[in-house]
């Protein structure tokens, strides 16, 4: 059992550098081979319910990542929850993407990728008062991806034309990650307006 353990990480691992060097093609082969292998594992089930997501084949996305609910014990599930919600927001349904982030903050409250995901959904809505307190939280949580929080904070503020607001955002980004471009195009864009004010 524990080489059969073993064998899972591993290739589970050269699954998950297939994802990250996104070799697309690779990875949903590499990831059914892997349910084909192991399905009785719902790790593996979720590498295949993202590469279908991936492919846009949202119905055995849908399916697999059901699949992995079922395999895993109830306080391992905010991961295919928030699955879930990514799967909802490729197909552009943000109401049903935020109701499965808030069932992955049910679950795991301290992590800051759910508030930062749920944060944007909120966003694509037009709900921008609700998108920023969220990203407040997920600041304030300082558990991960606070740059993206404020990054996000200083796009609304911008969009509402606070650019003063917007720009203290973006420096606190790139504070945090100096080479973060989009913060770095943010803020060059806020220092003309503010120029031309």
């Amino acid at each position: 059992m524990a080489s059969n353990n073993s064998d899972f990480k591993a290739r589970r691992a050269a699954v998950r550098k297939l994802d990250k060097n996104g070799a697309v093609a690779e990875y949903l082969d590499a990831a059914q081979r892997l349910v084909r292998d192991f399905a009785k594992r719902s790790a593996a089930w979720m590498e295949l319910g993202i590469a279908f997501i991936y492919v846009a084949r949202y119905d055995e996305a849908l399916r697999a990542l059901n699949k992995s609910v079922r395999l895993a014990k109830p306080k391992y599930h905010a991961i295919p929850f928030a699955l879930k919600g990514d799967l909802y927001k490729a197909k552009g349904n943000y109401r049903l993407a935020e109701q499965w982030y808030r069932k992955a903050i049910d679950i795991e409250p301290r992590n800051a990728d759910w508030w930062a995901f749920l944060g944007s959904v909120l966003a694509r809505q037009g709900r921008l008062a609700e998108a920023k307190d969220v990203w407040r939280k997920q600041i304030k949580l300082g558990t991960g991806a606070t740059d993206e929080g404020y990054l996000n904070l200083g796009f609304i503020y911008r969009s509402e034309q606070k650019y003063k607001i917007a720009l203290r955002n973006a420096e606190k980004a790139l504070k945090i990650d100096p080479k973060y471009e989009e913060a770095k195009m943010l803020r060059e864009d806020l220092l003309n307006a503010l120029k031309e004010a």
